[in-house]
């Protein structure tokens, strides 16, 4: 991203099925501030990063299952580039 200055990123946290709605949320936030924040360390700008929660609405697996709930405890970073206006 540092030698691509047109490049943006959305970080997505997402959880497992246990929990509330709201704890959830909170913690898939913490997980995106997360990479967010590795990100800024190195040298990213934090306007070209927008982090987002979507808690336990999107679970990648649908088992409830040790196996599933650890995998659908993840961040995804979506890349777009700036086409200007």
């Amino acid at each position: 991203m540092s030698t691509h200055p047109l490049i943006f990123v959305t970080i997505e946290g997402h959880c497992d099925d246990i929990g509330t709605k709201e704890y959830n949320l909170a913690l898939g936030l913490r997980r995106a501030k997360a990479v967010g924040k590795f990100l800024m360390e190195q040298g990213i700008d934090k306007t070209r990063l927008t982090m987002v929660s979507f808690g336990k609405e999107r679970p990648e697996f649908l088992e409830h299952t040790k196996k599933a709930r650890q995998l659908n405890r993840r961040s995804i970073t979506i890349v777009a580039v700036n086409q200007g206006s």
